[in-house]
């Protein structure tokens, strides 16, 4: 029905500025083939999205993750910012929290098959190495909660936006791109 409408206002244009009529339809069957090799080539461009979409999100190298949640407890982003950066080339991570600075080793298998079926993908903190410099507050507190914590996370899920370590199944450390 929309295409009629379609086809009787070109024609009523093109008689409108004197085209004859055979040409008229010659035009509207070219434009209609191209139009339909459009959306035949929309279509096909829209496959691979879709695939790379479903694709798992990765961890990406210089990412900054920011600390929002401590052992299921919501962190104070002001007084106690902790931030942590990925890179899967040198299989590092860096962070830095209110008073120190840390880094450590990393292995998170990349491939699609190391996803559980609950979404979780293993990973395996080595070490973590930090500086010594004492905070005056409550900071140092939160911050070797959070060390203590990162050394025994034992998966990961991650979506675009959020970063969510685990230990045993259960959530312990979640950060937020920044």
């Amino acid at each position: 029905m929309v295409y009629r409408r379609l086809i009787q206002q070109f024609c009523s244009l093109t008689a409108c500025l004197g085209v004859p009529r055979h040409t008229t339809r010659a035009a509207w069957l070219a434009v209609a083939m191209l139009a339909a090799g459009i959306a035949a080539a929309g279509c096909a461009a829209k496959r691979p999205v879709q695939a790379a979409a479903a694709a798992e999100v990765q961890i990406e190298r210089g990412q900054e993750w920011q600390l929002v949640s401590l052992g299921g407890k919501e962190v104070s982003r002001s007084r106690h910012l902790i931030s942590l950066t990925f890179n899967p080339e040198t299989g590092r991570l860096h962070g830095r929290g209110p008073c120190n600075e840390f880094s450590a080793t990393y292995f998170a298998p990349t491939a699609p098959v190391s996803a559980s079926a609950s979404g979780l993908h293993p990973i395996r903190i080595g070490e973590v190495e930090q500086t010594a410099v004492r905070c005056p507050d409550a900071g140092d507190h939160a911050e070797q909660r959070h060390l203590a914590m990162l050394s025994k996370v034992d998966a990961y899920q991650l979506s675009p936006l959020t970063l969510t370590l685990f230990r045993k199944g259960k959530a312990v450390l979640t950060y937020e791109l920044r």
